[in-house]
């Protein structure tokens, strides 16, 4: 009796449609990871922003306050005590590729926070929310009317 050596067509799409589900699981996984990576991390430069603002204005540097303006892409540092977007002194910090600012909600219905000189504190406390494109990864910073900054 003759055997025959090798992989049936049936056995070889049965091999394919595993090794598919497995790659897909791998890609979907690598894709929310960096999603929340990106999100974290622009939430951290946002934060560090917002403390940046707040030490410039204590410290007073320039013998000016400090504020941060957030759009949809970007948040930027500014002087003085209202932003113009014109400023050679801005300081803009774009947010990483799909990702962006999707709410901001802020005492008095702004769009910036600005710290008082001497003391760090803020009459526009609240909070600013980020998410990835997808919606994947979101992360939510408050910022309180002492000038406390926290990430969520």
């Amino acid at each position: 009796m003759m055997t025959k050596k090798g992989f049936t067509l049936l056995e070889i799409i049965l091999v394919l449609a595993i090794v598919l589900v497995i790659a897909t699981v791998i890609v979907k996984s690598y894709s929310l990871f960096n999603s929340r990576v990106k999100v974290q991390g622009d939430a951290g430069k946002i934060a560090s922003l917002l403390y940046k603002a707040k030490s410039d204005t204590i410290s007073g540097r320039g013998g000016l306050q400090y504020g941060v303006h957030f759009e949809s892409g970007k948040a930027v540092l500014f002087r003085g005590t209202s932003y113009s977007s014109g400023a050679s002194t801005n300081q803009n910090l774009p947010l990483s590729p799909h990702v962006s600012i999707f709410a901001i909600t802020l005492t008095g219905g702004g769009s910036e926070v600005v710290f008082q000189k001497l003391t760090g504190v803020t009459e526009q406390p609240g909070s600013i929310k980020i998410r990835s494109d997808s919606g994947i990864a979101s992360s939510t910073i408050s910022i309180s009317a002492n000038g406390l900054v926290t990430i969520q």
